[in-house]
Formats: C-alpha cells, sequence, structure tokens
C-alpha cells in the first residue's frame, strides 16, 4: 500500500510539472507573433532565441521547446517536492541530499526555490519578451534596455522574497552546499572531461567558502536596502543610465572627432561635463602596462597597472568640482557608497580571493601531482604561495576603482539619497 501511494504521489507530481494548474490552457500554435517578428527585423522561423508562444487571452508562455527542458530535467517537482527524505539518486538533477538538508533547516526560507522556479515557469516569458523588445530597440541607444533591465530585476527580487529568502538560501549554498556538492548535475557537466572531477575536488576542500558566502551576502544585502525609490538595485539601474546617458553616449558619438583633434583641442574635450573624453585620457595615459603583451594570471605587476589605470579613470569622473551638480551626484546614489564602504564585505572578498591563490598552482594537475610523487617537491615555493596576501597597494587601488569617491581630495561629492 506505501508503494502505490509513493506512485501516485511521483505521478500527480509529473503531472503538475507538464500541465500546471491551467497555466499551459489555450495555448495558439503561433510562435509569439508575427507583428512582433516583422517589428524587430528578424526571421522568426530560423532564430533560435524565439522560445515563447502568445497565448489566446494575450499571455506569453514558454514554447513546447523550453517546457520540454524543465520537464526534462524535472525542475519544478525537484524544486518543490524532493526533500532531503525521499530524494534519490534518479529523482533529482541539480540537488544532493546534502544540499537539500541545509535548505531545509531554514524553514522559514526552505520554499524559496520552489518560488523561483514557478516564478520563472510563469512570468519569464514576459520578462523575454520585454529584455528582447528592449535590446532590439536599443542597439543605438541602450537607455531604454537599461531600464527594461531594471523593472525585471526589481520585480524579480519582490515577487520571489529575495531580499528575505534569496539572500539566506544563496549564502547557505554557497557555505554549506558547494563545498560538499555531489550532484547530479556536477556530473552531467564533467561527463566527458574526468579531469576536471581532482580540480574540483582540490577547490571544494581548500577554497574559504565561508568568506565567499559571506561576501554574497554582505553585497546583496547593500543591494536591498531601503532607498527613496525603492531599495539599492533600483538606485543602481538609474546609475547605470545616468552614467551612459551624461557620460559615455557622447563619448561614443564624437570619439572619432576626438581623436582627431589637436593637442589643445583634446583637452578642452576632456574638461567637458557631458562627456567622458577625461576619463578614457585617464585610463590611456596612467600605467605602464602594455595591453598589447599577454595578460598573465597570477600577476601582480599586471593587476597593479590595471588597477592604478581604472582608479585614474574613476577620480576623473567623480573628482571633478565643475561638473559635480551636473553629472556625478547622479552617478552616485548613497546606497552604493554605503555598500563600498561596507569593510567586512571587503575582508571576506579578499579572503576568498586569498584563498583561491592558495590552491591556484595545484589545479595545473599533472604538475602537482609530480611534486607529490616526487616527495613533495614542487617547481613552485609552497610556503611561498601559501603566505601570500593582497598586498595593501594593491587592495587600495581596488577599493579606489570601485569607490573612486572615496579619493577625492579637493572636495567630497556628495550622494544621491
Amino acid at each position: 500500500m506505501k508503494e502505490q501511494l509513493f506512485l501516485l504521489t511521483v505521478v500527480l507530481t509529473v503531472a503538475m510539472c507538464k500541465t500546471g494548474p491551467g497555466y499551459y490552457e489555450n495555448v495558439t500554435s503561433v510562435t509569439v507573433s508575427e507583428d512582433y517578428y516583422a517589428y524587430s527585423g528578424h526571421n522568426y522561423e530560423e532564430e533560435w532565441m524565439y522560445s515563447v508562444n502568445l497565448t489566446e487571452d494575450g499571455r506569453y508562455v514558454w514554447n513546447e521547446e523550453v517546457r520540454g527542458e524543465f520537464e526534462r530535467f524535472n525542475l519544478v517537482p525537484e524544486a518543490c517536492y524532493v526533500t532531503s527524505s525521499n530524494w534519490t539518486v534518479y529523482n533529482s538533477t541539480v540537488f544532493d541530499k546534502h544540499c537539500l538538508s541545509v535548505l531545509e533547516k531554514d524553514k522559514e526560507c526552505a520554499g524559496f526555490k520552489c518560488d523561483l522556479v514557478q516564478y520563472l515557469l510563469e512570468h519569464g516569458p514576459e520578462m523575454y519578451v520585454k529584455i528582447y523588445k528592449a535590446a532590439t530597440n536599443s542597439e543605438d541607444d541602450p537607455a531604454e534596455f537599461i531600464s527594461v533591465l531594471g523593472e525585471v530585476a526589481a520585480d524579480l527580487f519582490s515577487r520571489v522574497d529575495f531580499c528575505r529568502c534569496g539572500i539566506r538560501t544563496i549564502k547557505n549554498l554557497i557555505q554549506s552546499c558547494l563545498p560538499h556538492y555531489k550532484g547530479n548535475l556536477l556530473h552531467a557537466l564533467v561527463r566527458y572531461e574526468e579531469e576536471y572531477y581532482t580540480p574540483i575536488s582540490l577547490v571544494q576542500g581548500s577554497f574559504d567558502f565561508k568568506a565567499a558566502g559571506r561576501f554574497a551576502s554582505e553585497l546583496l544585502e547593500g543591494i536591498c536596502q531601503k532607498t527613496s525609490s525603492g531599495i539599492c538595485l533600483d538606485d543602481l539601474f538609474d546609475m547605470v543610465g545616468q552614467l551612459y546617458e551624461k557620460v559615455i553616449k557622447k563619448t561614443v558619438q564624437e570619439y572619432e572627432e576626438y581623436e582627431e583633434m589637436g593637442p589643445n583641442q583634446k583637452k578642452r574635450a576632456e574638461e567637458r561635463c557631458d562627456a567622458g573624453f577625461g576619463v578614457v585620457s585617464s585610463f590611456s595615459n596612467d600605467g605602464g602596462y602594455d595591453f598589447g603583451d599577454e595578460f598573465e594570471f597570477p600577476s601582480e605587476d599586471s593587476f597593479r597597472d590595471l588597477l592604478e589605470r581604472t582608479s585614474a579613470a574613476g577620480k576623473t569622473l567623480y573628482c571633478n568640482r565643475k561638473c559635480h551638480e551636473e553629472r556625478t551626484r547622479d552617478i552616485y546614489p548613497c546606497c552604493y557608497k554605503n555598500i563600498m564602504e561596507n569593510r567586512a564585505m571587503l575582508n571576506s572578498l579578499a579572503a576568498a580571493v586569498e584563498s583561491f591563490y592558495h590552491l591556484f598552482p595545484a589545479l595545473n594537475y599533472d604538475d602537482f601531482l609530480d611534486g607529490l610523487s616526487d616527495g613533495y617537491d614542487f617547481d613552485f615555493d609552497v610556503e611561498e604561495v601559501l603566505g601570500w596576501r593582497i598586498p595593501r597597494d594593491l587592495r587600495e587601488l581596488f577599493v579606489k576603482t570601485l569607490h573612486p569617491a572615496k579619493s577625492c581630495s579637493q572636495f567630497t561629492p556628495r550622494c544621491k539619497v
């Protein structure tokens, strides 16, 4: 009787995944609409990206191919009904038993993964069409595209309770799931590349996932902080839009003219507040790294030189007093300032980066194995690698790149509330 009841439950679960509560009823056979594709200027019969259908009542839904992927990977049943107690190696793709048990400990947010998948299933087609239409409209002027991306992201954050349960779930996944992850998805990804198993296990055993989780959590909490326009996410998309409108747009439009100018004309152009020629000049003139050379990783000198350029460009953008009211305040929201001044977040990022550096030589696994078999005789200095810390000047340059307003010496830019 128990076996029959379990089989009935599985059948009903799969049926719910395939049909949903009336979600796919009344779907027409027309892919989106011919008017939409005529408007977009593409051959809709040949474009793989057109993945939605238009229902008779005017809603967008995923087409059969995309729905087939949801069904093939059992995404809804796995996200909503598979638990650590009924998990088997045969009924899951993404999660393993350990991950499920980790997520179930947070009882308030255990349903987040189900809410997210259901949202993508139900609202994903509308998001997809909005983004694609905006991208098609914005090939020459991405302002609309940036705005639509912000709207879509804000809708996702609010509908799935991302700022509470999303943050907690992501932190748990990074800190407690990834170090021990053995899900079927991992096996599928490396099916024909078995040599990746060992480097992955090395990363799982040596990388500082605790620090990475703290960094992700602190960053997302900053993005979710309340502001006058809603949450910081809205302000950040507005910041990117304003940066394009007030700095990038005219720089791109007039760059060929700028290149043909004489030294005095260029200097005047670089002082303009409605373009970013001064930013470009600062990036080009600071540092001595030749970008024509191969960028070596990990190389302190190459990163130092790159960060010198980016921090100089940021300082030019934010520290021009006469441009403060015209452009700087609009690209410097206070919530962004708060995020960048979170030292705990930056310390966690530094710890994660350092832990990766420490294991990086071992990822060249053939040399690593040779060193082990030769009695720990590696072709690098182990103590030097394990003792490495991010140099203070690199860290300061990184902060100046991300928060250039902090490095202004003549005045302190006011952030936009």
